[in-house]
């Protein structure tokens, strides 16, 4: 995924107690902030709101597990590339998506072509826009709208 400031991330694994399953590779100048496990569940033991946020952050990540695994066997290339954007925007990141073509493309395991040939139909009808190294979702809330064809 593609992280924005203020996001969590290695947090399942952290939990899980596994080893975290990626690579992580900045690609602007950041700062990332380590948390050891123990300190996170002293924090979540002692402190309510930590452990709210951290439900908060773990439920979402589940819908939209739930949504891509449900939808991927029956979307359009364009609903899958719009479910994509959708889970790679943060809660309080926005509606743009820091991300290459051929990044979404790897994601959605087809070509750049053919990820920017649904991007330009998506463009084409309102809803997304496309800059260099980054997609916007236009005009909608990427938490609550359904991506998915109605036909």
């Amino acid at each position: 995924g593609v992280h924005v400031a203020g996001d969590w991330f290695g947090d399942i694994a952290m939990f899980a107690g596994a080893p975290l399953p990626h690579d992580a590779e900045v690609i602007e100048p950041a700062m990332i902030v380590r948390i050891t496990r123990a300190d996170v569940l002293k924090a979540c033991a002692e402190i309510e709101a930590v452990r709210l946020e951290l439900y908060a952050v773990l439920a979402v990540r589940l819908i939209q597990a739930i949504d891509l695994v449900e939808g991927v066997r029956v979307m359009s290339i364009d609903d899958l590339v719009m479910a994509l954007l959708r889970s790679l925007t943060s809660p309080g990141g926005g509606l743009e998506c820091r991300i290459t073509q051929s990044e979404l493309a790897a994601y959605a395991g087809v070509s750049r072509v053919t990820v920017g040939s649904a991007l330009k139909r998506l463009e084409e009808r309102g809803l997304v826009k496309r800059g260099y190294g980054v997609i916007a979702l236009s005009g909608i809330d990427p938490a609550a709208h359904d991506f998915r064809s109605e036909a």
